[in-house]
């Protein structure tokens, strides 16, 4: 198992990198807006994002999700809502 905590001190928030040596697969929780660090990390380490997450939600900051979710083309799943893109482009939102 790989875990790398990201923090960043003027926001006082923590994220995270979790991820599988042996699928080569890995989740961010509750990324922040500069995603090439989660990127560049998994990178250096065999990994590739698969997934993204977050916790709750942060008022007190501009969350990474949405970037890595259309970047990287991973699952994300944000407090129950889950985002489906259409062949066209579109995103359907799904709560639950």
């Amino acid at each position: 198992m790989f875990f790398r905590q990201f923090y960043d001190q003027p926001l006082a928030q923590a994220s995270y990198l979790l991820g599988c040596q042996q699928t080569g697969e890995a989740i961010v929780v509750d990324p922040n807006r500069d995603i090439a660090q989660y990127i560049d990390v998994a990178a250096a380490e065999g990994l590739q994002i698969t997934h993204v997450t977050e916790t709750h939600i942060h008022a007190d900051f501009v969350s990474g999700v949405r970037a890595l979710d259309l970047i990287r083309d991973v699952e994300g799943n944000v407090l129950g809502v889950t985002a489906l893109e259409m062949e066209t482009g579109e995103m359907m939102i799904f709560h639950a």
